[in-house]
């Protein structure tokens, strides 16, 4: 690996199997992450899917029912990506 993972700043769950992302890299993440809903953890429903938090060292998304998904595994699966601007 060439440089470390961005950390996520923020993020946002517009529908079940979607996450939308921030990262350090000042890069914006459209991910689709409905090719691992037959994993047993993934979250079930609308309500379950929005009880997502980030890891404490803000490089996974957590959710109650022990799905856990990795910036990494977000990037890979991201169907689009956008630059944001740096912060000065």
């Amino acid at each position: 690996m060439d440089s470390a993972p961005p950390v996520i700043l923020s993020f946002s769950l517009p529908k079940l199997g979607e996450v939308v992302f921030e990262g350090s890299n000042h890069r914006r993440y459209f991910v689709d992450l409905r090719s691992l809903e037959k994993v047993f953890c993934f979250p079930k429903t609308e309500s379950d899917w929005k009880l997502a938090s980030v890891d404490s060292y803000g490089l996974s998304l957590i959710w109650p029912s022990r799905f856990e998904v990795h910036v990494d595994q977000m990037i890979h699966l991201a169907v689009k990506v956008e630059d944001l601007p740096a912060s000065a």
